[in-house]
């Protein structure tokens, strides 16, 4: 054969046989590789090498672009088949993502939140996005790997480990709407991440190996134990998909890039949002194309502007047992409707008729809510200058509150933002804080530390006030809601970013507050401080880390970190500063006949955690006390909003309130099934929403406070005929409820001691928050009604006497405090509950002796912290024939029981942990650990407290009446403390007359509402 003859075969077989040979080097520990452009209308397809399958469970692939759609409530996973290798030492990932919008952004998830974590890969950004992977070693609960935070602050990226993740010359940042190629490998703990084929990032972990489990694989989502829902979703489309049981090299991550290059689009890509993973959205409406029936008839019979009654004064009073809203001497039902928050291009003329907006207040008027807000109504709209305003877009917003509702009673709210000339002109002012070492610039909110903001912004309040009550409409103005700081709820800006306070004009103030506390005397401060240099004119704010430190576990000794523990009582003083210095200008604008509202109350929520060391909110008697304010808000909890939590209020202090006649209102900025995206407080139908609604309501009801609803995420969800109705139905319940007794019948008070606070740690800590927080509610499962007091009010004559006391964090005593504890509880058998650590701190130190002073109960402290869990050891008393397992806690120092005159009730660690010791005329109980519901009963039940269930579901009661919403399916039994006529007012059902208890077989997450009259009435 001749040559020529035979180069041609040779030359035809190497063009055949060299793309398989590529190939087959690309697919080398190839476990799978997803193409979805052909996934179109199924729920399952296989991948290319024909051994793996992807699943979608809630609906069929979303497919655009030729892509996967990601989007919420997609529960889109590829199962623990067994072709599924299960690797721990090496592995990698590639794919083409086009993120739609910023937030956070899991591509490949396997493992459930928060401690189950095989590998998660993901990214997270604001105004653009930065690549992570992470995972959770065998052995620890620590996170390690790539934990970059996609954030801008001046244009730089927030790296928790700075820079040096971040290879030489390369930009790990991707935009969103446009294709990307992504791709990580791992080796042994060496992780490398690329963008479009190049490396931009490497770390090497120390922890080398991953922990294999057996939950399947999650695409564009992340899941928690124990939910069948996700907890977080991605908003982006994906493709080619690929899994490799080995580290790919560089080259060919660069090779898997060039070959699929062609495919995307450089283009920008616009993604409409859907719903096509959500389920059912009866009546969704997000445009309010449609018109509710209701809204609709309301409309037929629109009342006249002149009908309308010019709201002269407004206030707060005791009525029926209650603190109580009047309006023009009359009582009035504190629900509220409360808009979601309009840009300023939405207030313009030409958006004047915006369709959500307005629907949104017809909804609510014709649901019988005239009482409404502005909702938050920026300043820097409005204060133009010092001493320079321009009011015209908030009298287009007020007018056209009136347009949709002539009846209406407006709450004016105004957010107190930093406006861009105050910065320019004031740069020494802006918030400074240290976030991982570097002082960064907060460009947002309003700086608390600024004596100069104070006295500017305080200024533009009075004016606006002084506006309004001239106006034409300023009979339709019930009340004012300033709101300062991070989210208008009062926080020091860049508290969630890192440690804040280090501006100069903070420096400027805090100097101000030491020289006025120390007299002037530098040999004062010098002594508190223990620093020969420090004087009033080099003072400084302590540094990040020394605010973080601790003398003794959980707790600060004053005398050896005075400096911090005097800018925290800065913080504090400056924070209410504010508040009261605002409200007094309301007060005074408005000749004091309106009511004034502030967002305030969160130490109780917040009391095991850093925010209440880096935020200022340990003031809160202060501004109760403040005869400016009238009205308390926050919101309720959001992980207690799902059908068959509690629905906790964060301000908790109904007793504080109620000894200075405020009212407190519950903000219910919900997430109903209507929300178009996926939370894990979103609720999952429109059952569950109803219900949830109705326990709003009903705690308010029975509690003692207002609420109103916001749609902080869009008026539209609760556009829908039967969310409305249900709010109507409530609305005329509360109104009924003004002719009824509603005074509190609670036998069981919590106290809670802002001023403890300031001798704990900065750090988080779950076992603070659970002698705490978590306290609460368990309480409001322990089927007795109670009221939460701040500590201080123990001394006030006005509070009432109870059968139980509670002291859930009295770390620090001195010995007024504790004479008057003992006036308090050592009488009519009452039983005093000492959670933890009981005096433990005095102005001398810590002293373990106090705390039988204090007690009466002798007790011997350990000086270590370890994992302990409390085993109960005598089921004989009531305080503990219900308890069943307990939780164990990291705890340091511990404190265990050493008292033969004590009855020992439980251990922890083989050591006396919870006992009681009954003297002459009282009762002293004693724990080491958390209190639970079961425990919570127990103690009712111990002191002759009256029990009005016992199925751990969720209750609340005053004299007239009794909310409950089930946690649990099962029959519910209520024993009522007298004879009753019983009616249950959601059904209108007739319960029974003249009886004492009555039993109702019911479904989890249901709420009832009883109305419950002496049968004598």
């Amino acid at each position: 054969m001749k040559l020529q003859n035979l180069i041609i075969p040779l030359f035809v077989t190497a063009f055949l046989i060299l793309p398989i040979l590529s190939k087959a080097d690309d697919t080398e520990g190839l476990v799978f590789h997803f193409d979805f452009s052909g996934a179109k209308g199924k729920k399952e397809i296989t991948d290319e090498t024909g051994k793996i399958k992807c699943v979608s469970e809630s609906a069929d692939f979303l497919i655009e672009h030729n892509a996967l759609r990601l989007a919420s409530g997609a529960r889109i996973f590829i199962p623990n088949q067994e072709s599924l290798p299960q690797t721990d030492k090496q592995l990698s990932f590639s794919l083409w993502i086009l993120p739609n919008a910023y937030g956070f952004c899991p591509l490949i998830f396997k493992g459930r939140l928060p401690n189950a974590i095989q590998y998660s890969f993901a990214m997270l950004g604001r105004n653009f996005f930065c690549p992570r992977f992470t995972y959770i070693p065998g052995g620890t609960k620590k996170r390690c790997g790539v934990q970059t935070i996609g954030r801008t602050y001046g244009g730089t990226v927030r790296y928790p480990e700075a820079q040096k993740l971040i290879l030489p010359g390369q930009d790990p940042k991707l935009p969103s709407k446009k294709w990307r190629h992504l791709a990580v490998t791992f080796n042994d703990g060496k992780i490398r991440i690329y963008i479009n084929g190049v490396p931009v990032m490497e770390k090497k972990e120390t922890h080398e190996l991953l922990k294999p489990n057996k939950y399947p694989i999650s695409i564009g989502a992340q899941r928690i134990s124990g939910k069948k829902w996700n907890v977080y979703n991605s908003d982006a489309l994906v493709n080619d998909l690929r899994m490799y049981s080995k580290a790919l090299s560089d080259e060919a991550v660069r090779k898997i890039y060039d070959s699929e290059k062609e495919k995307y689009p450089k283009k920008t890509i616009e993604l409409a949002d859907t719903l096509a993973y959500l389920g059912n959205f009866k009546g969704y409406d997000p445009e309010f194309k449609k018109k509710l029936k209701m809204t609709a008839e309301y409309e037929k019979r629109l009342p006249k502007i002149d009908q309308f009654e010019k709201v002269s004064t407004s206030s707060i009073r005791l009525h029926k047992g209650m603190d109580t809203l009047f309006i023009n001497n009359k009582p009035c039902a504190p629900m509220i409707f409360f808009p979601k928050c309009l840009r300023q291009k939405e207030m313009e003329d030409k958006v004047k008729g915006k369709v959500p907006y307005v629907g949104s207040l017809r909804d609510f008027a014709a649901a019988g809510l005239d009482l409404v807000s502005t909702s938050h109504f920026f300043i820097n709209l409005f204060w133009k200058g010092e001493d320079e305003y321009d009011f015209t877009l908030l009298d287009k917003k007020i007018r056209r509150i009136i347009e949709a509702n002539p009846q209406a009673k407006i709450i004016a709210a105004v957010y107190i933002n930093a406006p861009a000339w105050f910065k320019r002109k004031y740069p020494d002012e802006k918030v400074k804080y240290y976030d991982n070492g570097k002082l960064m610039t907060w460009r947002g909110h309003a700086p608390l530390g600024s004596e100069k903001w104070l006295e500017l912004s305080a200024g533009a309040i009075r004016a606006m006030v002084s506006h309004i009550e001239a106006s034409d409409y300023a009979g339709h103005i019930v009340g004012y809601l300033p709101g300062g700081g991070g989210s208008a709820e009062w926080y020091w800006p860049g508290y969630s970013n890192g440690m804040t306070g280090y501006s100069k004009a903070t420096h400027r103030s805090f100097r101000k507050w030491l020289r006025e506390k120390y007299a002037d005397n530098v040999s004062s401060l010098r002594k508190a401080w223990d620093n020969d240099t420090v004087t009033f004119e080099n003072a400084a704010v302590p540094l990040p880390r020394f605010r973080q430190q601790t003398e003794k576990f959980c707790f600060r000794y004053k005398s050896k970190s005075r400096q911090v523990f005097d800018f925290r009582c800065y913080m504090t003083y400056m924070t209410n500063r504010n508040i009261i210095e605002t409200c007094r200008a309301i007060k005074e604008g408005s000749d004091g006949k309106k009511i004034v509202i502030i967002y305030s109350g969160y130490s109780l929520f917040r009391g095991g955690t850093n925010r209440l060391a880096n935020t200022g909110h340990l003031g809160y008697a202060e501004v109760l006390d403040s005869p400016f304010i009238d009205c308390f808000v926050t919101p309720i909890s959001y992980r207690t909003r799902l059908g068959g939590a509690c629905g906790a209020n964060i301000n908790a202090f109904t007793g504080s309130q109620r000894l200075r006649n405020k009212l407190i209102l519950a903000e219910n900025d919900l997430r109903t099934h209507l929300f178009n995206r996926d939370l894990s407080y979103r609720t999952k139908s429109l059952e569950e929403s109803i219900e949830t609604i109705r326990r709003s309501t009903g705690l308010a009801l029975t509690r003692g406070y207002g609420l109103w609803w916001f749609p902080l995420v869009g008026h539209y969800i609760f556009h829908q005929e039967d969310l409305m109705r249900t709010i109507a139905g409530m609305k005329k319940i509360f109104d009924e409820a003004i002719k009824h007794d509603r005074t509190p019948t609670a036998e069981v008070a919590l106290l809670f001691d802002t001023e403890s606070v300031y001798y704990t740690e900065y750090n988080n800590n779950p076992f603070r928050t659970a002698l705490t927080w978590k306290l609460n509610k368990e309480a409001l499962r322990m089927g007795a009604p109670f009221d939460a007091y701040l500590l201080k009010d123990i001394a006030n004559p006005k509070m009432p006497d109870y059968k139980v006391y509670i002291f859930m964090n009295l770390y620090y005593t001195t010995p007024g405090l504790r004479e008057a504890i003992a006036r308090k509880v050592r009488k009519n058998n009452s039983v005093a509950v000492w959670c933890y650590a009981p005096g433990f701190i005095t102005d001398k130190g810590f002293d373990v002796k106090m705390m039988k002073e204090l007690t009466g109960i002798g007790l011997t402290e350990i000086d270590e912290k370890k994992e302990i869990r409390l085993k109960i050891t005598d089921r004989n008393n009531p305080i503990t024939k219900l308890a069943t397992e307990f939780k164990p806690y990291q705890v340091g120092p511990i404190f265990y029981v050493n008292d033969p005159q004590a009855r020992i009730l439980g251990t922890a660690d083989g050591k006396a942990a919870l006992a009681v010791r009954e003297f002459p005329g009282w009762k002293s109980v004693y724990t080491l650990m958390p209190l639970t519901r079961e425990l919570l009963t127990g103690l009712c039940d111990y002191a002759g407290v009256h029990v009005y269930a016992r199925s751990g579901d969720v209750l609340t009661a005053n004299k007239s009446y009794i909310m409950l919403h089930t946690s649990a399916k099962g029959a519910k039994t209520i024993c009522l403390p007298h004879s009753s006529d019983v009616t249950e007012l959601i059904s209108g059902k007739r319960v029974g007359a003249g009886i004492t208890s009555f039993t109702e077989e019911l479904p989890a997450g249901k709420t009832k509402l009883y109305l419950c009259l002496p049968d004598n009435q």
